[in-house]
């Protein structure tokens, strides 16, 4: 598969290379199938590449033993593998060894390394020394892994949060402001250069996770309240945040520190504004990392206290945090085994929401209660009465339980309305009301709904197409442009939409609508592209009778009327030689 970067978010491919070339893939096996391989991070995780005919065909199967893969997700361990294939691929052995997938880097490490190891350790002391009083982020971090106390933690942390804002300072303008330029950069130096730093610090040390937490956040809220020129830059930073996480829970042990972590990972939602794309990430990682019965008890405390929050709030995403707390906890409710009173108490307490009344339709719906679920809809056309959207939804909803019931005035009723009120000129609902009336009795119906829907100032002409009514049609384009002439242009595309029912009856009107439209849209100069579109109209003209020497009449008004526009004239000269 030559092309497999491409199944990998940017962040992840540069850190799966930096394992590869620091030699974190190891025992490396080939089969009929494909490789298999261990790649250590925060501890040793096996990783099979699978694949059809060779290991760079199209069709190409990843898995990986670490957290971060669980859920389908393609992770830095898969990308270190498939980048010592690559150097590899050409290697006939069925065992690859470790020494074959060397790089140019690896061997400037090896040399590096025979050297360190011909120096005196006072030389070496030295040299290190130097290096460390020089480098605040390196003193930092050598210190905090072979000198932890209070002071070496606080001291990496501070380093780790400076090296944050610097490429903050970077990055941005004297606003504070990102643009798209620097968005990228900005974006992957907090994942290199800070958080893929915390890597190294994971292990099953309580005070160690506490302060690789502690440093993500540090840069998530950051990089949340800056302004930035978005795009997908969010994701990228939440999800190698969210790849930290999930290798600190594999690696956790301390009960006091998973309650840390979670009540840390809770108070960052709240902080950064609920129904943000971050948070809801968040809320789906602690949903499956933090479900034992002890969190969920804490979990519905803080859904109630969002709830509170967000029951009278006018905030754009008030709504949708609401609905979506209130729906987690009815989930929560039910894993907790509340008794089935204490949930529909509940539930009717949050009955405005539509979500909840959706899911009771669900369930009536399961259960074959066609009556029920009648019921339920109809109410919900009322609860939902200044929602457009919604009511559509339900009217919907009702037809198709009314057709099933075999309640033929009741679904003639409702299809009624739907036309001429919900989706009004919906063509697929006319026709399939069309289908309960017979011939004579339909002309009336058919009538009542034009009238109804042009009231409304409703487009009807899909439905005079559709009934076969040309001559109305005709009638209806002409006065529409009449009443409009300035929209020349789009009633040029109404005629592109609706000749095909109108010829052949109507092709000399048709042919002088085009005319009209054209000579209306030249009026007005512009750019190449107008030109280019007034061409297009004219060569359209061409599949009608007496079509050409109409054309060649505008052309030849327009040679004299807009002698002094180069570009239309280029545009029509092809126009004017076939004319």
């Amino acid at each position: 598969m030559e092309n497999w970067r491409g199944e990998f978010a940017p962040w992840i491919l540069e850190r799966g290379y930096d394992y590869f070339l620091d030699g974190h893939v190891t025992k490396i096996n080939k089969d009929d199938d494909g490789y298999t391989a261990t790649v250590s991070g925060s501890e040793d995780y096996s990783v099979e590449i699978y694949y059809r005919d060779n290991p760079f065909d199209d069709e190409i199967y990843m898995d990986c033993s670490c957290p971060y893969a669980e859920d389908g997700s393609n992770c830095k361990h898969m990308a270190a593998l498939l980048y010592a294939i690559e150097v590899s691929k050409d290697n006939s052995s069925n065992v690859l060894k470790n020494e074959q997938n060397i790089s140019v880097k690896n061997k400037s490490a090896k040399i590096l390394e025979e050297t360190v190891e011909a120096l005196s350790p006072e030389i070496i002391k030295g040299e290190l020394l130097k290096i460390l009083r020089d480098d605040e982020n390196l003193r930092a971090g050598f210190l905090v892994k072979h000198y932890r106390d209070e002071s070496s933690i606080k001291d990496y942390i501070n380093s780790m949060k400076s090296t944050a804002w610097r490429i903050k300072r970077d990055c941005s303008d004297h606003h504070g402001f990102v643009d798209w330029r620097n968005a990228s950069t900005y974006t992957l130096r907090l994942i290199n250069e800070v958080l893929g730093n915390l890597n190294d610090l994971i292990s099953d040390d309580a005070e160690e996770m506490r302060t690789v937490l502690d440093v993500s956040l540090f840069v998530l809220d950051l990089f949340a309240t800056t302004d930035i020129d978005d795009d997908g830059d969010t994701q990228m930073i939440t999800a190698a945040c969210i790849e930290l996480w999930e290798e600190i829970t594999a690696n956790n042990t301390d009960e006091n520190f998973g309650k840390y972590m979670f009540g840390e990972l809770a108070k960052f939602c709240d902080k950064i504004g609920l129904g943000e794309y971050i948070s809801e990430e968040i809320d789906v990682f602690l949903s499956d990392n933090f479900n034992d019965g002890h969190f969920i008890a804490d979990r519905l405390e803080i859904l109630d206290r969002r709830i509170e929050r967000f029951e009278n709030s006018d905030l754009w995403n008030g709504a949708f945090v609401l609905t979506r707390s209130v729906m987690e906890r009815l989930a929560l409710m039910s894993e907790l085994g509340k008794s089935q009173s204490e949930i529909e108490e509940f539930k009717n307490k949050y009955w405005h929401l539509p979500s909840i009344r959706e899911a009771k339709a669900r369930e009536l719906e399961a259960d074959e209660n066609r009556e029920g679920l009648v019921s339920l809809l109809k109410e919900c056309k009322n609860i939902d009465k200044d929602l457009p959207g919604l009511v559509k939804n339900h009217s919907r909803k009702l037809i198709d339980v009314y057709t099933e019931m075999r309640e033929s005035e009741k679904a003639k009723d409702e299809l009624y309305t739907y036309v001429t009120r919900y989706s009004r000129g919906n063509l697929d609902a006319f026709r399939e009301l069309k289908s309960y009336y017979h011939e004579v009795e339909w002309i009336d119906i058919r009538e009542e709904i034009f009238k109804a829907l042009e009231d409304e100032h409703s487009d009807i002409k899909p439905l005079l197409a559709t009934e076969g009514l040309k001559g109305r049609l005709m009638y209806l384009m002409k006065e529409r442009f009449d009443q409009n002439r300035s929209m020349a242009k789009w009633h040029l595309s109404e005629i592109a939409k609706y000749e095909v029912h109108l010829r052949p009856e109507f092709e000399q009107e048709l042919l002088d609508l085009y005319y009209e439209m054209i000579m209306k849209m030249a009026e007005h100069a512009g750019g190449r592209g107008h030109y280019q579109e007034i061409a297009a109209a004219c060569r359209r003209m061409f599949a009608y009778p007496g079509g050409k020497e109409r054309v060649q009449e505008m052309v030849e008004k327009w040679r004299t009327l807009y002698y002094n526009r180069p570009a239309m004239k280029q545009e029509l000269q092809a126009i004017y030689f076939k004319a």
